[in-house]
């Protein structure tokens, strides 16, 4: 289970009574079986719905597609503005 710890003017840990862990003042500190179980949720298919999916699914096929056009266009830029006319 999570502590909540609040750092002193010497610098030592003291626990916190706080009601949830979002209104911690200091620091969250953690055992390792609550790191796994938190490492468990972020893996599990369940814990991100279907719209954030599919929005992670366009920014990977959309983001290349994108670099690779402004590269074309800027590299059509700056050889129109090269060339010489003879």
């Amino acid at each position: 289970m999570p502590i909540c710890a609040q750092p002193d003017s010497a610098g030592a840990l003291h626990t916190v009574e706080v009601p949830s862990m979002a209104e911690c003042p200091g620091y969250v500190l953690v055992t390792p079986t609550d790191s796994i179980a938190f490492l468990e949720r972020i893996f599990d298919p369940s814990f991100v719905t279907p719209e954030q999916y599919e929005t992670m699914f366009q920014l990977g096929f959309v983001t290349p597609v994108l670099a690779y056009l402004v590269a074309w266009a800027f590299q059509t830029v700056i050889n129109f503005l090269e060339k010489d006319d003879l």
